[in-house]
């Protein structure tokens, strides 16, 4: 799979738009605490 196919992917476009609204959209995201190393 190409990198191009995979970020075009919607998985991957659900990810940029969650990243560039501060939220988790991934199971594993929500459930992880590291982020909130992040938030101010």
């Amino acid at each position: 799979t190409s990198l191009p196919d995979i970020l075009g992917s919607n998985r991957a476009q659900n990810m940029i738009e969650g990243f560039k609204h501060a939220k988790a959209v991934e199971e594993l995201c929500r459930k992880c605490s590291y982020k909130d190393r992040f938030i101010k």
